[in-house]
């Protein structure tokens, strides 16, 4: 809620890089140079920059990889019921949230499932054979002694007859636990194998299994009385089954084989027909009378996205942004699906996906910077979901709807009438104190901590020149953006690669064409092809030169211009370094520029998130530095800039120059 009109300053210092070409208007109204501006794919002079860690080979493993987690907060709507199933007052407002529980001492979670008044979190890794490879919840403690001899993960569990069961990867092994600290293998796998699947049905608990080595065998299991037996085996068929799911007195499996998704059902557990399916269909949830399935088009031919199944017919009611959706959970007729944006040698961002319509429609409600959101569980009234980040650390996260305090910003108004309070928003107040005291002492009174801080004049009028929190500027009137404080516990400040007064430079990624012809139109994100994989567009499909940019125009397979549109520019800070970064972004000032104010937030520092509304303005081609600021970066940091209207901004370089353990 906007109380007084925001006042947006240029930045008159902001430095301006010359220009080499003339200036020629294309007939999409984008400024070009007469001549092409090579792609910028190395440092500038004196910076540094470093590479994103190796990745392994995936045939096909079930795994995904991202980037260390964020505990961000994203609004799914209004007036829906509270996590606890209580029904919320339509008057107060309702934001969906995901709070970070503990981090894996692996590359993660793979699997959720609660038993016996605990929430199990099974890992994945490698190399930890000799460890316990299980959580559990609450409180978030390493089973001990655990499950031990896991050579990748743990795959899947499931309750069954009084026992708690986990099918596992590379070795295929089936275990079972009654108090999830001491297991027993019950199945003794071929080493390579890997089981990712678990399902009882007609009172049998069933299990897959693959020979990864050979890349066949593809093999279901039943489990009868002490022993296993097999009711499907592909034989000498590449048929990699990853899902087994019981829908309407029928079994189903789902597999990938030579690229083509297959759907094997039965119903009696023991004959099996097997049909091809335009998909490949990665996992399963029973919901509202259909069984709704998560596809990925990783290794296989078809699309990635959520699908109605009624027996007979496949409905495509989502069509995914990333590599998978991964799993599918429902809570309170809500429903949820995970995604992936990869394997191992990807990065994120990865969603959380609400449907509150049956269904019908879905949107992200909470964004990680984790390539995946492996799997999810209602534990407890409450929805959980663990991701995974190669070479990182995964998280597990509880997901909630909770109210928003509404008058958190009225607080600062009743402590001091001289402070005007002249923006509003979720855990977010600004305005101007009027008598001196100063932007900590004013955030102070809502409870919230100062996170950006500017020249101002009382009646909310921002004047040009940019300060810094926690400082005192002497002056009698500043404009102070107060936001939670606390810094985060992954946040320490440690060196990396850079040293004090080294700059990385974050460039943008290569492309063919121009403007209108540009390809790619969406990101793959992998790395290939001049892909930078930590510049990350949605809806962002046109370039120039040595930048992208948004436009009010839109040709076939372009994105709306009304569509939400931004770029993520995320540094690994985990190699780079934790700790003070002045943020040096850029644009192109040419007559299309938009007349509104962009959206410059810098996400999970250690005092937030922080938003920094500046127009980049019209001008005769020319390259403009916009100078963000200094801010102190956690390993979950990135910045996004996100066009608001429908009109054209410019995504170009950014530089991070590293200041130290402490913001000056």
């Amino acid at each position: 809620m906007r109380l007084l009109p925001f006042l947006i300053f240029l930045s008159l210092w902001a430095g301006i890089c010359s220009c080499d070409a003339s200036i020629v208007l294309e007939n999409d109204g984008e400024a070009q140079d007469s001549t092409d501006a090579s792609m910028d794919a190395g440092l500038d002079a004196g910076d540094v920059q470093t590479g994103d860690p190796g990745s392994d080979a995936d045939m096909d493993q079930p795994a995904d990889y991202g980037d260390t987690a964020s505990d961000m907060e994203t609004d799914a709507g209004t007036d829906a019921g509270s996590d606890a199933g209580a029904d919320a007052d339509a008057d107060v407002e309702m934001a969906w949230t995901c709070t970070k529980l503990g981090t894996s001492y692996t590359d993660g979670f793979f699997s959720l499932e609660a038993f016996a008044g605990k929430l199990y979190a099974g890992l994945f890794g490698y190399g930890h054979e000799a460890q316990s490879m299980l959580y559990s919840y609450p409180p978030f403690q390493l089973t001990a002694p655990g499950l031990l001899g896991i050579g990748e993960s743990v795959c899947a569990m499931k309750e069954f007859n009084g026992y708690l069961y986990a099918n596992t990867e590379n070795s295929g092994d089936i275990f079972r636990t009654t108090d999830g600290s001491n297991w027993e293998r019950v199945y003794d796998g071929t080493a390579g194998s890997i089981g990712c699947g678990l399902e009882i049905f007609q009172d049998n608990l069933y299990a897959i299994n693959f020979y990864y080595p050979n890349s066949n065998h593809g093999k279901i299991l039943r489990q009868d009385g002490s022993s296993w037996t097999t009711v499907y085996d592909s034989g000498s068929s590449p048929s990699y089954i990853r899902e087994i799911v019981a829908y309407n007195g029928t079994l189903y499996a789902f597999s990938v084989e030579n690229q083509q998704g297959q759907m094997l059902s039965s119903t009696d557990g023991s004959n099996w027909t097997k049909q091809p399916v335009a998909n490949r269909y990665f996992r399963g949830h029973v919901y509202d009378g259909f069984l709704w399935l998560g596809s990925t088009d990783s290794h296989a031919n078809g699309e990635v996205g959520v699908w109605r199944f009624d027996g007979v017919n496949f409905t495509k009611v989502y069509s995914g942004t990333r590599r998978y959706v991964t799993d599918i959970e429902d809570l309170d007729g809500y429903l949820f699906a995970g995604t992936s944006n990869g394997w191992k040698e990807d990065t994120g961002p990865s969603y959380l996906l609400l449907s509150e319509d049956q269904g019908t429609s879905f949107h992200p409600v909470c964004t990680f910077s984790e390539t995946a959101i492996w799997s999810m569980a209602v534990f407890e009234g409450d929805l959980y979901l663990g991701t995974w980040d190669y070479n990182h650390a995964g998280n597990l996260y509880k997901v909630s709807l909770e109210p928003v305090e509404q008058d958190r910003c009225s607080r600062i108004s009743a402590a001091n009438p001289a402070w005007e309070v002249c923006e509003t928003g979720e855990n977010y107040c600004a305005g101007v104190f009027t008598d001196g005291a100063g932007c900590d002492a004013y955030c102070a009174a809502a409870g919230l901590v100062c996170t950006a801080k500017r020249e101002a004049s009382p009646g909310c009028r921002i004047d040009p020149g940019t300060l810094v929190c926690g400082q005192d500027s002497g002056h009698q009137s500043d404009w102070c953006e107060c936001r939670p404080g606390g810094n985060p516990g992954n946040c320490d400040p440690h060196q990396g690669s850079l040293s004090v007064g080294q700059t990385y430079t974050l460039t943008v990624d290569a492309h063919t064409g121009d403007e209108a012809t540009t390809q790619p139109k969406t990101d793959a994100n992998d790395g290939l092809n001049g892909d930078n994989p930590r510049y990350r567009r949605n809806n962002v499909a046109r370039a120039h030169g040595d930048y992208w940019y948004t436009s009010s125009f839109q040709e076939a397979g372009e994105p709306d211009p009304n569509s939400p549109q931004w770029v993520d520019y995320v540094p690994d800070f985990n190699s780079l370094g934790v700790g003070c970064y002045n943020i040096m972004a850029q644009f192109r000032a040419t007559e299309n520029r938009a007349n509104y104010a962009v959206a410059y937030r810098i996400i999970n520092t250690s005092v937030g998130d922080v938003l920094i509304e500046r127009v980049q303005y019209s001008g005769n081609g020319e390259y403009v530095d916009e100078d963000l600021g200094n801010h102190f970066m956690c390993p979950d940091s990135y910045v996004r800039i996100q066009d608001p209207g429908a009109k054209s901004i410019t995504f170009n370089k950014m530089r991070f120059t590293y200041l130290g353990d402490t913001c000056p």
